[in-house]
């Protein structure tokens, strides 16, 4: 995995896996104890995004997690597909005290041919790439032996070890009084007792541990604690001539939502020539909740980016106007979302049947099929369409660039994109429930045989606005590509 190394260093990342109630416990008093785990996690992911910016520029840095809490699958649902590419390794912490597990953590990697190893806490949000650079450049000298970063708590952020420090670390760490603002200067004192060479990096960095420490956390990782006490919710609906479904969409939206305060509902209009904008705008007026109309260009995909665009929320759910959420679908997405390691999430997939008995007994039992064939694919290969109603956080959004700007095709696209960065998590509880219109009126073996063909023709490579010319027929003019 790691041949050829011409500098043999290691980042050791020390964490804790967040779990609600065991993690950062002197915040849960302003956050509560989801938001102080949500915090723990970003915190986490924000200096392994800053590490992964690191190997591009020292690309024979090796970065190692040492953890605490959760097990070994745990931590790899959370880490490993989204770290991936910088070939991310993950071990749990080994001592009784946090002298003790540095001490097995240093002599570990350097039992492993390591010659200068860094670890760092997961809780200061303020250490980058530079900060560690630097740490490695001063271990890469000869006289240098030892380096620390120092906190302004009187604690220490980083510390490293050269080679040649080995031989003190049976004493290294000896009389530290942890968790106490006397920790730097101890260590300091310990250094000079036993000759260790050391230096002491240019930054003097906060960790976020108490309620007075927040305005770090949101300095450096760009969330307000008001997102990780009640986040609000937009949810995104695409329109075009949905005139008769609107108000019923709008009605389902509201009854099901269980924190009305937390939601606003943006329909994105793709040039409805029906009454459909007038609808949407007498329901604003008197709407228990805001809803508002914007104008798109015509295409889901360029419906969904502007839905979002015009967003206030803090978390996205993107919904199709005959789909029907289950009840209380703010609470279960987020909680989907809180999964460490899930970057999206949607529902189990559900079908909606009239009420007229449109639907033959033959086709039924090929829908249900269908729907089970769909929880499978889901639990599977993590791999839900755009009627399952994808929901995603604002910051995870922006970071994937959004949705394809495809007419056709959007939500498998960006499903692909989601992939290849975390997981794609099903929620808990029940499905979204989508319309049936479609199979009822033209069959069902018809509608999955024609959705088939179009998957196949877009994985061969025709393109989205191609297809949806085929899809949509004369009937409905394709945006041109755009340059």
């Amino acid at each position: 995995m790691f041949r050829n190394r011409l500098q043999k260093e290691t980042v050791v990342v020390f964490t804790r896996y967040p779990v609600a109630g065991k993690v950062k416990t002197r915040l849960v008093s302003l956050l509560g104890e989801e938001g102080a785990a949500t915090a723990q996690r970003l915190m986490t992911e924000h200096l392994l995004d800053k590490l992964a910016n690191l190997k591009q520029i020292k690309p024979d840095v090796k970065v190692l997690v040492h953890y605490a809490g959760g097990t070994h699958d745990d931590i790899g649902y959370w880490l490993g597909k989204r770290w991936k590419t910088i070939e991310l390794s993950w071990q749990q912490q080994t001592g009784s005290g946090l002298g003790e597990k540095m001490k097995n953590a240093f002599h570990g990697c350097f039992r492993s041919g390591e010659e200068r190893v860094v670890i760092v806490g997961s809780d200061i949000p303020g250490i980058d790439q530079d900060v560690v650079s630097e740490a490695l450049e001063k271990l890469n000298s000869t006289d240098c032996q030892m380096v620390l970063g120092k906190a302004l708590d009187g604690g220490y952020y980083l510390i490293g070890l050269s080679k040649e420090a080995e031989k003190h670390l049976d004493l290294l760490f000896h009389g530290v009084e942890w968790g106490t603002d006397r920790v730097f200067q101890q260590q300091q004192t310990i250094c000079n007792r036993l000759n260790v060479k050391m230096k002491i990096l240019s930054h003097v960095l906060q960790d976020v541990d108490t309620p007075e420490d927040i305005s770090v956390f949101e300095k450096e990782i760009g969330i307000p604690q008001r997102v990780l006490i009640s986040p609000k919710l937009s949810v995104i609906v695409p329109v075009l001539n949905e005139a008769g479904q609107v108000e019923e969409c709008v009605k389902d939206i509201i009854q099901k939502m269980g924190d009305k305060h937390q939601l606003e509902i943006i329909f994105s209009d793709g040039g409805s020539m029906d009454e459909t904008v007038e609808k949407l705008n007498d329901i604003s007026e008197t709407s228990s909740v805001p809803v508002r109309v914007i104008h798109s260009e015509k295409g889901r995909g360029m419906q969904l980016n502007a839905g979002a665009a015009h967003a206030t929320g803090d978390y996205y759910l993107f919904l199709h106007v005959d789909t029907k959420l289950p009840e209380n679908f703010d609470d279960t997405s987020l909680k989907c979302l809180d999964i460490p390691g899930n970057i999206a999430g949607a529902f189990k997939f559900g079908l909606l049947y009239s009420d007229k008995g449109a639907c033959s007994w033959f086709s039924r039992q090929v829908l249900e099929w269908l729907i089970w064939l769909v929880r499978w694919r889901c639990r599977l290969f993590e791999f839900p369409y755009g009627d399952q109603t994808l929901f995603i956080s604002r910051q995870n959004f922006e970071k994937v660039k959004g949705y394809p700007n495809y007419p056709l095709m959007e939500d498998y696209a960006m499903v692909e994109k989601l992939r290849k960065c975390g997981h794609i998590g099903i929620a808990h509880g029940d499905p979204s429930l989508t319309s049936a219109r479609r199979a009822e009126k033209h069959g069902a073996l018809k509608i999955i045989g024609i959705n088939a063909c179009f998957i196949l023709a877009y994985k061969c490579g025709v393109h989205p606005e191609t297809l949806a010319r085929w899809y949509y027929g004369n009937q409905q003019t394709v945006l041109k590509k755009k340059k």
